[in-house]
């Protein structure tokens, strides 16, 4: 089989259709992203109702176990239909409001919640679309492909979304985003049948969201990966949540500067994500993981004390950028070790693993902004994120990182 990108020849077009209708779709996210703190800026103009909104899309994260049971259950097609439909539904009711000026605080935070349901139900369903269509050799390669376009989609629709604010409008940034989860269903329609695997029968007659947690919790390595992610995740959770108020109070830049900030501060992730499949392999998985908390937190703490828009650029490159990396080695960790009947569910413990303490995250990240101001907040999610760099080389998850060779 072929290495690095190379490897990629061996995969379905459909799947590589897909996963750029997927990038298709994370680049309209990217104007939901900016669009909605924004509106909830102008709104109220408080740190503490941006962290309450962020944690509120976050919310579905903690119903992935059932999402992903559901994806195990029944055709993959369907479950990326239904969520992107959700999804849609819920971007057109969000525009027709606002442009019928009856948008109010609380339906913001509603539909912040379902679409956000709705986009991590595809983000699911596509995992074990992955996961099925994926030869061994080639997960690398296939993940590396989708993180690199989900970081392209990433930091540039928001420098995008940056300008159609100033020109169009909120309203017009939702209907951006609408427009590309509309797209995103052509390629669900090229991918085969992919019928639900059956499952194995339930103890007692019961039907056990616990079989697929104690399968994640086996693979050791899996689990270690995954709740050093959340780690990051929870940390940079707190960040992110106070990312547009740092740069409308502290350094009043306009909608279209916070696009470029963002714009520009996504090279460093997209050129570690064209580059992972060769540098991974290489690489002791506990190293990258450790290396990869050290650059987030000192990124994290230039941001704190950033006064001006170049700087705040470097370390929001800096925070960001160890993303792909990471992701792609959880991937293809469980890709590997999972097996297909439970991709999902376990797919779906993950995703409450990394994302589950998001909300918690943002809400705290508000009340420390409104005790301390967003600076302060940001040093404390630094020192936590630089802690931990610190200290995994040190616990006994070293051993279990590198029981097994790096990825091939």
């Amino acid at each position: 089989m072929p290495r690095g990108w190379q490897a990629l020849s061996s995969t379905p077009v459909s799947l590589r259709a897909l996963l750029i209708g997927s990038a298709i779709g994370d680049f309209g996210n990217g104007f939901f992203r900016l669009a909605l703190p924004w509106l909830v800026y102008n709104l109220t103009g408080s740190a503490a109702a941006l962290g309450a909104m962020v944690a509120l899309s976050y919310v579905p994260t903690l119903f992935l176990p059932f999402i992903g049971r559901l994806t195990d259950r029944m055709s993959v097609r369907r479950m990326l239909l239904a969520s992107l439909v959700v999804q849609f539904a819920t971007l057109a009711a969000l525009a027709i409001l606002l442009h019928q000026h009856r948008l109010s605080l609380y339906a913001a935070d509603a539909g912040a919640f379902l679409a956000t349901g709705g986009a991590i139900g595809a983000t699911a369903a596509t995992e074990v679309t992955i996961q099925r269509l994926t030869p061994a050799p080639a997960r690398i390669a296939i993940n590396g492909l989708w993180w690199m376009l989900f970081n392209i989609s990433w930091y540039v629709s928001p420098a995008l979304a940056g300008f159609a604010i100033g020109r169009f409008g909120v309203e017009g940034a939702l209907v951006v985003n609408a427009v590309a989860v509309a797209v995103m269903m052509g390629p669900v329609f090229l991918l085969p049948r992919m019928d639900p695997v059956a499952p194995l029968p339930a103890v007692r007659g019961r039907a056990s969201l616990g079989e697929p947690l104690v399968a994640l919790r086996q693979a050791r390595d899996v689990f270690a990966a995954t709740v050093v992610f959340g780690y990051w995740t929870f940390t940079w959770a707190a960040v992110f949540a106070l990312q547009v108020f740092l740069f409308r109070h502290r350094l009043h830049l306009a909608a279209p500067m916070v696009g470029v900030v963002g714009l520009v501060a996504g090279i460093a992730p997209v050129i570690l994500a064209l580059t992972a499949p060769y540098i991974l392999p290489r690489i002791r998985v506990v190293w990258l993981l450790s290396m990869a908390l050290w650059v987030s937190g000192t990124g994290m703490v230039v941001l704190a004390l950033a006064h001006n828009w170049w700087t705040a650029t470097i370390a929001v490159g800096l925070i960001d950028a160890v993303t792909a990396p990471v992701g792609i080695v959880v991937s293809t960790l469980a890709q590997r070790a999972i097996p297909a009947r439970l991709f999902g569910q376990v797919v779906g413990w993950q995703a409450v693993i990394q994302s589950g303490g998001t909300p918690v995250a943002s809400l705290l990240a508000g009340i420390a902004a409104v005790a301390f101001g967003a600076g302060g907040a940001m040093l404390a999610a630094a020192t936590l994120t630089l802690c931990g760099g610190l200290l995994l080389p040190l616990s006994p998850w070293r051993r279990v990182l590198e029981q097994k060779p790096p990825l091939r």
